[in-house]
């Protein structure tokens, strides 16, 4: 669970923690990432989303006790200017005579120095600076004489609020790193997972140094798509992300048959890059529904296979599943060069006559030059 008490100390720390409407502003921005991250996280169950919230609430509660005392206002001392040394007594006048001297009064001790308007507690343009360690802002005025109150650097207000920002920022992003990887775990059962670089819709390629990016699916192109009663697709929206939502469905009234596969097709565009390479096939996918599902992939380049059935799980988060292709050096004109997907693969597509619901994020090819 995240150290939300460390993580809000650290964030009133740097923003002045004695006023309360500061520690207000702390407290709901806290709340707001932490809603945030559980929006973020998907499907949860209540009971951990609860402890959560309660753990947030409990240390608010244990940090805001910690001010109801107010503390002591610092106290400011001066160093009184040394009181001049006696005079000589005076000669004693002559018998009979009478002389009168002035007296002497020596001057009232420093009663502090300030720059050029008086301190104001309110007004945060001046800062207290102890005795002897005056800043090079300061005007010259000497500690000797007393507290020295200087102008603040105004490059200090300036920057406050973006050290503010970061600081928020990166708390935020460590409470969901934290919550995801509790919550969550980690993916398992994927061939591999990529960061994927820049890629282009309509089967475009987009270079990266020494490698070659073709996408061939995404939610905003799905001419690629080939259902035709194998299947049923929709784009659905989730946390921002858009995806293809693919559901392979048996044929009608002929529940003991399994469903046909859903085809990504490769236009002629893409072949002609691809030919006589060996392939990397990217799809980033997860899960469409509440539980983890699986799916199969096969290739089928002008009716022959070429890559075996491969079968993959889905979790609830994205993965990228990865395997490779060879392509064959001259593709036959006209024929068919496809991705064959299937949903149909578990048991419980007996009762439903559908497969597991499957969302893809995108399917891209990947070559090095």
């Amino acid at each position: 669970m995240a150290d939300f008490e460390g993580l809000i100390r650290q964030a009133l720390a740097r923003q002045g923690d004695s006023d309360p409407a500061v520690r207000q502003r702390v407290y709901q921005s806290s709340r707001n990432a932490l809603a945030r991250m559980i929006a973020a996280a998907g499907a949860q169950p209540p009971a951990v989303i609860n402890e959560q919230r309660i753990a947030l609430e409990n240390s608010i509660s244990r940090i805001e006790a910690g001010y109801n005392i107010p503390p002591p206002p610092p106290a400011v001392t001066r160093t009184p200017r040394p009181a001049p040394a006696a005079p000589p007594p005076p000669p004693k006048p002559a018998s009979g005579q009478v002389r009168h001297e002035p007296v002497m009064v020596p001057p009232p001790p420093g009663e502090g120095r300030y720059d050029d308007q008086r301190y104001d507690a309110s007004n945060d343009d001046f800062e207290y600076v102890p005795e002897g360690m005056a800043g090079d802002d300061d005007f010259g005025v000497s500690a000797e004489n007393g507290p020295v109150y200087q102008r603040r650097s105004s490059s200090f207000r300036r920057i406050l609020p973006v050290l503010l920002l970061l600081l928020l920022l990166a708390g935020a992003a460590w409470l969901t790193y934290s919550l995801v990887s509790t919550l969550v775990g980690n993916g398992s059962g994927t061939a591999g997972q990529t960061d994927a670089a820049p890629s282009s819709a309509n089967g475009s390629a987009v270079t990266d140094e020494n490698v070659v990016y073709i996408t061939v699916l995404t939610p905003q192109d799905t001419s690629a798509l080939q259902l035709e009663g194998r299947g049923k697709a929709e784009i659905v929206n989730q946390s921002n992300t858009e995806m293809i939502r693919l559901t392979s469905v048996r044929p009608e009234g002929n529940r003991a048959q399994p469903a046909e596969p859903i085809l990504i097709n490769l236009s002629d565009g893409v072949l002609s890059q691809v030919a006589g390479r060996d392939v990397t096939v990217e799809i980033k996918a997860k899960s469409g529904g509440a539980e983890p599902a699986t799916f199969s992939i096969r290739c089928d380049f002008a009716g022959e296979e070429a890559c075996g059935r491969k079968r993959f799980p889905a979790g609830l988060q994205p993965e990228t599943i990865i395997f490779t292709v060879s392509f064959p050096q001259n593709p036959q004109p006209g024929a068919k060069y496809s991705l064959l997907i299937n949903t149909d693969v578990a048991a419980t597509s007996d009762q439903s006559a559908e497969g597991d619901p499957i969302d893809i994020i995108s399917a891209q090819l990947r070559f090095e030059k």
